[in-house]
């Protein structure tokens, strides 16, 4: 099976911009995030694991867009195709 792979394709002072792939049937170490947004390069379905045991399956479309106020989770690709985005995270 392929490898999970968090790429910095930008950063600098105000924003730090990473392109994530991850294969079908893999999933993440726990990570943090800072607020984010989410831009979908491929449909997918996932499972979100929270520290605090909280589980969210997700569904998002291609071309999707999605704001987090700043997380640290699991996520696990449970499609049977690969899961790619662009997280665009804020900084102070």
């Amino acid at each position: 099976m392929s490898e999970v792979e968090m790429k910095v394709i930008l950063e600098n002072e105000r924003v730090r911009v990473v392109k994530a792939r991850i294969p079908a049937g893999a999933k993440t170490e726990s990570h943090s995030h800072p607020p984010f947004v989410t831009y979908a390069l491929t449909s997918a379905r996932a499972r979100v694991t929270h520290p605090s045991g909280e589980v969210r399956d997700v569904v998002r479309k291609q071309g999707e867009i999605s704001y987090s106020e700043g997380v640290t989770h699991i996520v696990e690709n449970t499609g049977s195709e690969e899961m790619m985005s662009l997280d665009v995270e804020l900084k102070g």
